[in-house]
């Protein structure tokens, strides 16, 4: 009995122990935690080297941590794209431009992914808004693909023209006006 009693009281010094080090030292703990920041810096590098399922783990446990961390949102929302699950590209997206609703660049990437879920009315809306804040030749010719899958070929060529007199040489512009044309 009196080696049971020992090993208690050595049990509870151990958790006084223990208890101190998080009452005058709780950076310690705190230190080994790993943050939204430091998941989302791993999804990135993973992201970078093309390991899409292991950066979308961890963009996902940077948003676990804190849920409104937009970048992984987005960048996840990107990650879902490049594996052309657009389906969950779109909840993401959705889901950021309900709490952020003026992201140009989350718009112009739902754009795309309304484009790919065959849904040209609200990729062209997408496109339109990401314009007004965004100067970037590649949304008007994705706006014109997506005016054309509506019939609406007069905006389509507009959009195409539009990108060829800031560069007469873009072969996708090119490529719109002779599908417009034909």
């Amino acid at each position: 009995m009196k080696h049971f009693k020992m090993l208690s009281m050595a049990r509870l010094g151990y958790q006084y122990l223990i208890l101190g080090w998080m009452i005058f030292f709780p950076g310690l703990i705190a230190a080994q935690q790993p943050t939204a920041s430091s998941f989302y810096e791993q999804a990135l590098s993973l992201h970078r080297s093309n390991n899409l399922s292991g950066a979308i783990d961890y963009y996902s446990e940077a948003l676990r941590v804190d849920e409104q961390h937009w970048d992984a949102l987005y960048n996840r929302a990107m990650a879902y794209y490049e594996m052309e699950k657009y389906r969950k590209a779109k909840i993401d997206l959705d889901l950021l431009l309900s709490e952020k609703p003026s992201d140009a660049a989350a718009h112009a990437q739902r754009g795309r992914v309304h484009f790919m879920l065959q849904d040209p009315l609200s990729s062209v809306a997408d496109y339109s808004f990401a314009m007004g804040q965004i100067k970037d030749d590649d949304l008007l010719i994705n706006r014109g693909m997506a005016y054309c899958q509506t019939a609406a070929y007069s905006q389509a060529l507009m959009d195409f023209e539009n990108a060829l007199q800031k560069n007469s040489n873009d072969v996708e512009a090119l490529v719109g006006v002779g599908d417009v044309h034909f």
